[in-house]
């Protein structure tokens, strides 16, 4: 499939990666302007990084050039490629999202939210230094599984149910039409919404997502990435809003085998506002593909729907000019759900028992 916008492809013939499990990692760094120690805590967590030896780690929050540089220089020397989502499009916006990966890069590509904020003084702050929210997608292969693998890094809004929730329809948009499907998806990163949220729902119910730490744990008992007693959170309470979400391809899918809530201090120093997520995976066939009126396929389609209708029907009462595009982009999902008009591969995915 091609992306309407700018896109980075990088093939790297004499390396490849082979292994029968793969470990992947996500974490927002914190690294504001105001935020403090930020380059001590960014060195702490290159050598954190490099101690864990995940082999997909997906970071938020690396604002400032400087920082960037001195992840990219830390990994200079690893097996580690690093790239930030501000070098595939054209426009100066700043996400702060960054990739370090060990498989091969085949395939590169980042894009705005249409919808970035609701008017508030900290969304104008925001919009005046140029930080936006977006995602960070990039497609790696794996060589002893012949097969590759997508990765979705995003960071949604902090404040706005509303906002976030045209953001996720936007993604939903993207992956549902405009990706390609026979290979496995990770979406992944600080979504800034609770696990029972309608923003999580969405994203779940329509792209036919596990959520990787819920496979293994079972539940968020007890838990937290964004914690009330983190030395350098703003929190007053205990909340999940990082996430490691995926869903199986026609040859291949991921099965959570280990989960931890990590990345919570190197050397005795806090890393960050919040704690990261990390999940090791095994590589599995995919289960088999279901006939359209099978009762499981007929309830994912009518939650699919559902979490649709409640979305639209919030951005329309909340602001029926401000939300128009994304009130749009989910009546025309509905309609996809209603009439089954999707590609063949992403109808496969609905349609498989996993």
């Amino acid at each position: 499939m091609i992306f309407k916008a700018l896109f980075f492809s990088l093939v790297l013939s004499n390396l490849g990666f082979a292994s029968s499990s793969i470990c992947i990692q996500t974490f927002n760094a914190y690294g504001t302007a105001y935020a403090p120690k930020v380059k001590k805590r960014f060195t702490n967590l290159s050598q954190k990084i490099l101690s864990e030896n995940c082999d997909i780690v997906q970071i938020q929050e690396v604002w400032q050039e400087k920082h960037f540089n001195l992840l990219d220089k830390a990994f200079s020397k690893s097996k580690y490629s690093v790239t930030h989502a501000d070098q595939f499009r054209k426009d100066r916006a700043i996400t702060g999202l960054v990739s370090l990966l060990k498989p091969t890069i085949t395939f590169s590509y980042s894009e705005l939210f249409q919808i970035n904020n609701q008017k508030n003084p900290l969304d104008l702050i925001r919009d005046l230094i140029g930080v936006q929210k977006g995602i960070f997608l990039n497609e790696v292969f794996l060589k002893e599984q012949n097969d590759k693998i997508r990765i979705i890094n995003m960071h949604t809004h902090p404040q706005s149910e509303f906002v976030r929730l045209a953001q996720i329809i936007q993604l939903v948009e993207l992956e549902i039409n405009r990706a390609p499907h026979s290979n496995p998806v990770v979406i992944l990163g600080d979504l800034n919404a609770e696990p029972l949220s309608l923003e999580i729902a969405l994203l779940k119910k329509t792209l036919l997502l596990e959520d990787a730490y819920l496979a293994v744990q079972n539940n968020y008992k007890d838990i937290c990435t964004y914690c009330k007693d983190n030395p350098l959170g703003h929190s007053s309470n205990d909340r999940v809003i990082d996430y490691i979400f995926t869903a199986a391809g026609s040859r291949t899918k991921l099965d959570a085998r280990k989960a931890f809530i990590n990345f919570q201090e190197f050397n005795g120093e806090t890393l960050s506002d919040h704690y990261g997520v990390k999940v090791e995976f095994s590589f599995v066939e995919p289960g088999r593909v279901l006939d359209w009126n099978h009762q499981t396929v007929q309830k994912r389609v009518k939650e699919a729907k559902s979490v649709l209708v409640q979305a639209k029907n919030i951005l329309e009462q909340k602001n029926k000019r401000l939300y128009k595009n994304s009130i749009n982009i989910a009546s025309k999902l509905i309609e996809q759900f209603e009439n089954k008009s999707f590609s063949p591969e992403f109808k496969q995915r609905i349609l498989r028992d996993n």
